[in-house]
């Protein structure tokens, strides 16, 4: 499964710095790391091995592996549970929800760290 992960979504991974807030949600979303969040570290070190693996490539600096910790530390614990809690009916709006509230966590974790 990491295998496929990787191959599937690591040149995404290597273009995080470039990425609206967005679309790093749905890249944490697409590698399971709301579904499994154990899974996002062995995720980026094989991304990481990846971009610095070619000699004379070992020192360069990977920043797509703390920007992606940092969007996931912000947003990982948004549930839906909660918005249904607060008084929304559940249903489909519940993810489109929880899909905003990840990326305005995202989107305000960046500007706190930039």
């Amino acid at each position: 499964e990491l295998a496929l992960r990787v191959c599937r979504e690591h040149l995404r991974c290597h273009r995080a710095p470039e990425m609206r807030p967005a679309k790093l949600r749905e890249l944490l979303h697409a590698v399971g790391a709301y579904q499994n969040p154990d899974e996002l570290e062995p995720f980026l070190l094989a991304c990481q091995a990846d971009a610095q693996g070619r000699l004379g490539l070992e020192d360069r600096p990977y920043p797509s592996a703390d920007l992606l910790r940092t969007a996931f530390t912000a947003s990982r614990t948004v549930q839906g549970r909660d918005f249904i809690a607060a008084g929304h009916a559940p249903g489909p709006q519940i993810g489109q929800l929880v899909d905003r509230e990840r990326t305005r966590r995202i989107a305000a974790a960046i500007a706190d760290s930039g």
